[in-house]
């Protein structure tokens, strides 16, 4: 399963594989520019992407530490990467319970999160 959303002269694509994901990115003309892979040992999850000029966003869940410790059963988590793939910052949080992210928009101000 993937996702895309168009930027600039290329797409990101939120690539699943199996409980692990990868944003990529492919130029206009179909050649690969970067994808960055992450994950846990436990179940993962990615619903969204947005792209936007100040970054590519992914969010989703985690059962597992992505860079946090886990607060319950299932995290929300919300990764930023350059527009050239480079990994800015994770952030992950949660309750005693459930917890995830289920998409993401991203505008001049700010990100906005569906829980």
């Amino acid at each position: 399963m993937s996702a895309s959303r168009r930027f600039g002269v290329g797409v990101v694509v939120l690539l699943l594989v199996g409980a692990m994901a990868a944003p990529a990115a492919v130029a206009g003309d179909g050649d690969h520019l970067w994808t960055h892979q992450f994950g846990t040992p436990e179940f993962d999850f990615v619903r969204g992407v947005a792209v936007h000029a100040t970054g590519v966003y992914a969010v989703g869940g985690t059962e597992g530490n992505l860079q946090g410790t886990s607060q319950g059963e299932s995290d929300g988590f919300v990764c930023k990467y350059r527009r050239d793939g480079k990994h800015l910052w994770t952030r992950q949080f949660g309750t005693p319970g459930w917890d995830a992210v289920y998409g993401v928009a991203v505008d001049a101000t700010g990100v906005y999160l569906v829980l």
